[in-house]
């Protein structure tokens, strides 16, 4: 049987859904071949209240792809998804005619806007599921005695001639995968797709669970979904059917999410923040598009979860900036390359972000300078500058700012109030229950920040920028004016 449909058969063309609506596409894998012998899968809109199953699948290598038709027209699928539709033929030939959303097939993968407003609904899809069917590929026939051990009351003990049938599963590639967790979590029902049979996920995650090794989550994915994921996650709904404790369950934050899954393998590392949104406990209105690059998703992410603490902005680089080539040693710490940032804010020359001050010293008082303590009892007319001290490993840059550069958040206002002398930031900083990270912040131009987070000392900076992007310049990253010597960066007074 050939593999290419006649060219006499035109490709599949989508046409677009109505974005006013809850609309999506479904498809159905229908009972004959075509007279080709390829598989005939019909597609059609729909809304999100229609009965319907959900696959949660690995894409898996691309480079391999299978011609099937939709609606009788020519669409390529990878090899996983194929081997799932194979599956699927063989149930619709035995009477399944349950409609399906893959996302693969039901999302114009080619039209950006479009695939970011139906990412944008994935949580509500995978909520609103009959089922979600989880395919791991098309492994080999597992033997009868797997699966009589799997539902046995034993399963802590897997037998040694069946532990590389169960190797093949509980370290399946798929367990890895950012999107798994939501499309698992939000799920009313999980069934495992095999070859030989389904397999209801709460047997096979107990399985995972008793036989896994907790103390290696670099591997047991697997375990680690069910036994920690899992039960918080049933345990928030829990919560949440009672009145008695709040619903507010920190682990479901976007920070937490982001923290634990960091490091999830996706082709577009954009997902690591898309796959988190459905699961979210607090409300909001973040949304999805692909047609922003990693560098404006890292600046919008950054601005509306507010990340500039230092340990946000070290969850944020390592989902968003570091290299994936890390080398033969997992071990290895990951390389982050801010270059891509710089680039970027050179589009953006006014942007400033406000960044806590952990500490507050004068910097032109004689006191200060002769006894190194700190004295803030100024006249009201006392002007002051700011020296803003940072720490790269054994190195030390300092830039001097205006005292406006300090900004207290006004709860009456709610606006951000720039301080203009040290009477004002005293009054500001002895305000009733002030939380100082939360509403005491300092307004540094982007540029300059990124100095401060990836540390790219002054002195490196021509080799940096020969390794880089040769016709990058200094005055290019940062304004214009900046002073930059050995031990120090200025910024120019504005």
């Amino acid at each position: 049987m050939s593999d290419l449909i006649s060219d006499a058969r035109a490709r599949f063309a989508y046409k677009p859904l109505d974005h006013t609506t809850d609309a999506i596409r479904l498809v159905k894998v229908l009972p004959v071949l075509s007279p080709e012998g390829h598989l005939q899968l019909e597609l059609w809109h729909s809304v999100l209240l229609a009965k319907y199953l959900c696959v949660s699948y690995q894409w898996g290598e691309q480079a391999i792809q299978h011609e099937v038709l939709i609606n009788g027209s020519v669409f390529t699928v990878g090899s996983n998804l194929y081997g799932f539709l194979q599956k699927i033929y063989t149930w619709a030939q035995a009477g399944f005619k349950e409609p399906l959303w893959v996302d693969a097939i039901c999302i114009n993968q080619s039209c950006l806007s479009g695939r970011g407003h139906q990412v944008q609904r994935m949580g509500a899809i995978y909520s609103e599921a009959q089922e979600v069917f989880v395919w791991l590929g098309d492994h080999r026939e597992l033997a009868g005695a797997f699966y009589d051990w799997l539902h046995s009351a034993q399963t802590h003990q897997c037998p040694i001639h069946l532990r590389q049938q169960w190797d093949r599963i509980r370290f399946n590639p798929y367990w890895s995968r950012a999107w798994i967790k939501q499309e698992i979590l939000l799920a009313k029902r999980v069934t495992v797709v095999l070859r030989g049979a389904k397999i209801e996920w709460t047997v096979l995650g107990n399985a995972i669970a008793k036989s896994g090794n907790l103390d290696g989550l670099d591997r047991e994915h697997a375990a680690h979904l069910w036994s920690f994921w899992g039960e918080r996650w049933r345990s928030k709904h829990y919560c949440q059917s009672k009145a008695t404790v709040s619903s507010k369950n920190d682990l479901f934050s976007f920070w937490s999410l982001m923290y634990m899954h960091r490091s999830s393998e996706c082709t577009d590392k954009r997902d690591r923040v898309y796959s988190l949104l459905g699961l979210l406990e607090e409300d909001h209105d973040f949304t999805v598009s692909y047609e922003e690059t990693v560098a404006d998703l890292f600046w919008r992410v950054g601005f509306y979860f507010d990340a500039w603490t230092p340990e946000l902005m070290d969850i944020l680089k390592a989902a968003l900036l570091e290299d994936d080539d890390r080398g033969q040693h997992q071990a290895q710490r990951p390389v982050v390359d801010p270059w891509r940032l710089i680039q970027s804010v050179r589009w953006r020359p006014d942007m400033h972000l406000r960044i806590p001050i952990c500490r507050v010293t004068p910097t032109n008082s004689f006191t200060r300078r002769i006894r190194r303590s700190v004295k803030c009892k100024f006249s009201n007319s006392e002007p002051f500058e700011i020296r803003l001290v940072t720490h790269h490993r054994e190195q030390v840059v300092t830039t001097t700012l205006l005292s406006s550069a300090t900004q207290v958040y006004d709860v009456g206002t709610d606006t951000w109030v720039g301080i203009s002398t040290w009477s004002s930031l005293e009054r500001a900083l002895t305000t009733p229950n002030l939380d100082r990270v939360d509403r005491v912040k300092l307004s540094v131009s982007a540029s300059y920040a990124i100095w401060i987070w990836f540390g790219v000392h002054p002195s490196q900076l021509d080799e940096a920028y020969t390794l880089h992007d040769t016709e990058l310049s200094a005055h290019h990253a940062l304004p214009s004016g900046t002073k930059i010597t050995k031990n120090s960066v200025e910024l120019p007074a504005t």
